[in-house]
């Protein structure tokens, strides 16, 4: 793995670390909510993707960018 495609996977993980803390606080509620609860309310939907959407752009950027990088057949 060369210094380029290092620096690629590391930009790929920081960025999936930083959307992972970013949607902590909203998946703690919907574990409290639903989860101990023991039932989901269906008049009440969990739409995780409309939080965090800046850090999930980055993340996904930085992956096309790592998988744009990687050389055939690794």
């Amino acid at each position: 793995m060369d210094s380029q495609q290092i620096k690629h996977r590391d930009n790929f993980l920081l960025a999936l670390s930083n959307y992972s803390e970013c949607l902590r606080p909203y998946l703690r509620q919907v574990q409290e909510k639903y989860v101990a609860a023991y039932h989901i309310a269906e008049n009440d939907p969990v739409a995780l993707s409309s939080y965090c959407s800046n850090e999930r752009k980055v993340a996904s950027e930085a992956r096309k960018v790592l998988e744009a990088y990687q050389p055939q057949g690794e």
